[in-house]
């Protein structure tokens, strides 16, 4: 996807900072394959539709971090930090093709549909806090710097909607680790600006969770049953631009 990203930092004093940023994704291109394990007597997927055709519908990710430097010198600096991420995310499918398994036989049905037709969206909302570590080193007009960071998903809770069959999945899962990692490099055009390439890693860890199916025709939901879900999330990103100092 396309990533713009809007971010600011604000110096309270000499050692303390807070800083925020903001991600909006459009454009992006997906693939989606989705399985279902219903057969009795076999352990492998049952029904499995694959939808090459897949759209981004929104892409929001925004973080607020309060940091410390716990060193520094005219040339480097070294901070821990502790902050809050969310995002939320959304892909729907359309189209594919695939098996499906009958009452009476296993992968015994082809399926298929054409292009234009929404098949499934699939929706993450990820609350995140979190602890982190970063430094930076100067070196004349250009500046590296990168950080660690690790923490807990307030749990992954996602929405799966099944559009021609009318089904719609809720699904909350328990809190899980997360690590996440940064690194960047900025070269200052004048003591005000500087253009600053840079790259980021996310991953949050699989964590099974509570679902509860919803017919959208009829109106009904059904009771939540136990650890029937599970769900992760990973992101990379590269970024540039210009970043101006007030």
């Amino acid at each position: 996807m396309t990533l713009f990203t809007v971010g600011a930092i604000a110096q309270i004093d000499n050692d303390w900072s807070l800083k925020g940023s903001v991600n909006l994704g459009t454009g992006g291109n997906g693939h989606m394959v989705d399985y279902d394990w219903l057969s009795r007597g076999h352990d492998d997927w049952s029904d499995r539709s694959v939808s090459p055709n897949t759209e981004l519908d929104h892409y929001v990710a925004g973080a607020i971090e309060l940091d410390r430097i716990i060193y520094g010198n005219e040339t480097s600096s070294f901070a821990v930090g502790a902050g809050f991420r969310y995002t939320d995310v959304k892909w729907t499918a359309y189209g594919g093709s695939g098996f499906y398994s009958s009452d009476y036989g296993f992968r015994d049905q082809p399926i298929g549909w054409p292009d234009w037709v929404k098949v499934i969206s699939y929706r993450q909302k990820i609350p995140v806090g979190f602890v982190s570590l970063s430094g930076e080193q100067a070196l004349g007009d250009l500046t590296i710097s990168g950080g660690i960071q690790g923490g807990l998903s307030f749990g992954i809770n996602d929405t799966d909607d099944h559009w021609l069959r009318d089904l719609r999945y809720h699904e909350d899962m328990h809190p899980a680790p997360t690590i996440g990692a940064t690194v960047a490099v900025n070269y200052a055009l004048t003591p005000g600006a500087s253009l600053y390439l840079s790259g980021s890693f996310e991953r949050v860890f699989h964590k099974r969770g509570d679902v509860q199916i919803e017919d959208t025709a009829k109106g009904t939901r059904f009771s939540w049953t136990k650890d029937e879900g599970g769900a992760n999330f990973e992101s990379m990103s590269i970024s540039f631009g210009l970043k101006g100092t007030f």
